[in-house]
C-alpha cells in the first residue's frame, strides 16, 4: 500500500515505518506538498496514495472525507518518537486491513 505521512508525524519515524514491509511510506516532507492546508493536500494526495497517515484528530471533522478514496490513519498519540514506536504493532495490523475511505484511530498502549 501506498502511505502518505502527514508532516504533523515526526519525521523520525520513517526509518521505522519503512520496515513494516510491503508498504511504501512517503511522508510529506519527501514531496512537494509541504504547508498546504488539509482542503488543498487531500485532493491532491488522494489519486496518489491508498492511506493517509497522521496525527490530526481533527482531520476527519473538518473535511468531507467522503469525496476521497484514501483510508485515514489517525495516531493518538504525542509527536515524540518513543510514543510513536509503540504504535507500530497497530500501523501495521491497520494497515492489513484498512479499507478505502475507513477511519482507524491507534491510541497508545
Amino acid at each position: 500500500m501506498k502511505v502518505f505521512v502527514d508532516e504533523c508525524v515526526n519525521y523520525n519515524l520513517m526509518p521505522r515505518l519503512r520496515e513494516l514491509g510491503e508498504h511504501n511510506f512517503e511522508h510529506a516532507l519527501d514531496t512537494n506538498f509541504v504547508g498546504l492546508a488539509d482542503n488543498i493536500l487531500l485532493p491532491l494526495v488522494d489519486p496518489l496514495y491508498e492511506v493517509f497517515l497522521t496525527r490530526d484528530r481533527k482531520l476527519r471533522y473538518q473535511q468531507n472525507l467522503s469525496k476521497f478514496s484514501l483510508a485515514l490513519i489517525v495516531l493518538k498519540s504525542s509527536n515524540i518518537l518513543e510514543d510513536l514506536l509503540t504504535m507500530l504493532p497497530d500501523i501495521r495490523d491497520a494497515l492489513a486491513v484498512i479499507r478505502p475511505q475507513e477511519v482507524r484511530e491507534i491510541i497508545p498502549k
